[in-house]
């Protein structure tokens, strides 16, 4: 506690402040970023935390997109196995078809 005491008047009190003297409930802070109880006073020291703030949001959107993208590849994979398995089997088809026009013979017809 002495330390964050010792921290608190090393730093210089900005505008932000004047609410906090005003009502202590008026504070600025968003978060509990600091040393113990004491809050940040300057504009930099806010801005840094808010900086880290934002790259910890960003962090974590990356995993939830990294997740999802797991998920939503794994069903695109079944999809395709799918597609490719109806082609095979179509490609079959088409082959006994065309293997059934060669064994027939030609129709004949009355100007023969």
């Amino acid at each position: 506690m002495e330390a964050a005491v010792a921290l608190r008047h090393l730093e210089l009190l900005d505008a932000w402040d004047v609410l906090a003297k005003v009502d202590p409930r008026l504070s600025t802070r968003a978060l509990g970023f600091g040393i113990g109880t004491a809050m940040l006073a300057l504009f930099w020291s806010r801005a840094f935390a808010m900086l880290i703030v934002l790259l910890g949001l960003a962090v974590l959107s990356l995993v939830t997109a990294s997740v999802a993208a797991i998920f939503v590849g794994t069903e695109e994979r079944q999809i395709e196995r799918d597609l490719m398995r109806e082609l095979a089997s179509l490609r079959a088809e088409v082959r006994l078809l065309a293997d059934a026009l060669r064994r027939e013979p030609a129709p004949r017809t009355d100007a023969d």
